[in-house]
């Protein structure tokens, strides 16, 4: 996303609020604290050991031409106008954050079609009810996360786990990642590297084919109530469609699992590569993780 004209004031007023305020630390106090190696210097010797390893060379990303691309930008760009969103670094106790209240209330507007992409999902009630409410009215509510076997912060599905029911019994179109996406030829592979899964880490939301999300909020405590989000809410029915396209390519059985109710009231997966009666995951280990971290409360993530 390019963003040009006022949106951008907006956006550096937020960049210099954050990098102004009481949590941040210039680098340099901290190699003055008694760091064994100044930030630039270490930041030359890697430079030096990465450009001395003939396997970066094989690396085609920062090798390619970008000229055509360049050239083809102007008349690739989709117009529209934005607001920038975004949560102060300290709040006062009690206040809520910014970011998810623009996200919600941009959501409860609805009256058609909602597409959300997601990568770390943990709902509560009141978002089930909000969910329940539009499903209600007759608005298509689709969703994609992460599954267990594409998760790389496993953590964030055990407490998500005991949501998929909710959801789906909201009227929620819940799909999950698949680890094996067909998208990872097209957007994950960078060659020569392969990547072992395929991961999701996008965070937007497309209302009514015209008015898009997107930003760094997760869909969890951590993001409603800890952490200092950042969103833009674009007005642009093309680039809302665009990216609503996007986003159901990426819930097509060859990229994710579809998790619905079986016949005896329990859930399973289904997508091109089978049905499944149980979560999919890479490992064992995995599912090992999933039940330790039950023990940890969902606001450490």
């Amino acid at each position: 996303m390019l963003a040009l004209g006022p949106v951008v004031l907006q956006a550096s007023t937020i960049f210099d609020r954050y990098w102004n305020s009481r949590w941040v630390r210039p680098l340099s106090r901290l190699a003055a604290a008694g760091a064994d190696e100044a930030p630039s210097a270490a930041h030359e010797r890697a430079m030096a050991q990465l450009a001395s390893d003939p396997r970066a060379r094989q690396v085609l990303a920062g090798l390619q031409s970008w000229a055509a691309d360049l050239a083809s930008l102007p008349g690739s760009l989709l117009p529209g106008r934005g607001v920038v969103h975004a949560d102060a670094p300290a709040r006062d106790p009690g206040t809520h954050n910014q970011t998810p209240v623009a996200f919600h209330a941009l959501l409860r507007s609805a009256t058609r079609e909602v597409l959300i992409t997601n990568a770390y999902v943990i709902p509560d009630d009141g978002f089930i009810t909000e969910l329940s409410r539009l499903t209600a009215r007759g608005v298509r509510v689709r969703l994609l996360t992460n599954s267990l076997a594409s998760h790389d912060v496993p953590a964030v599905n055990s407490h998500y786990e005991r949501w998929r029911g909710p959801l789906v019994e909201a009227g929620v179109e819940l799909h999950e990642l698949r680890a094996d996406a067909a998208i990872r030829r097209d957007v994950v592979d960078t060659a020569p590297v392969q990547g072992q899964f395929v991961g999701l880490h996008t965070k937007a939301m497309v209302i009514d084919g015209r008015r898009s999300f997107i930003g760094s909020m997760n869909l969890d405590p951590r993001s409603e109530e800890i952490n200092s989000e950042m969103g833009i809410v674009i007005d642009s029915e093309p680039l809302a469609q665009a990216l609503a396209a996007y986003m159901a390519h990426d819930m097509t059985g060859a990229n994710s699992w579809r998790v619905e109710r079986d016949g005896a009231g329990g859930l399973r997966w289904v997508s091109d590569a089978g049905t499944l009666t149980r979560q999919p995951a890479r490992n064992a280990w995995q599912r090992v993780e999933n039940l330790l971290f039950k023990l940890l409360p969902p606001r450490l993530y």
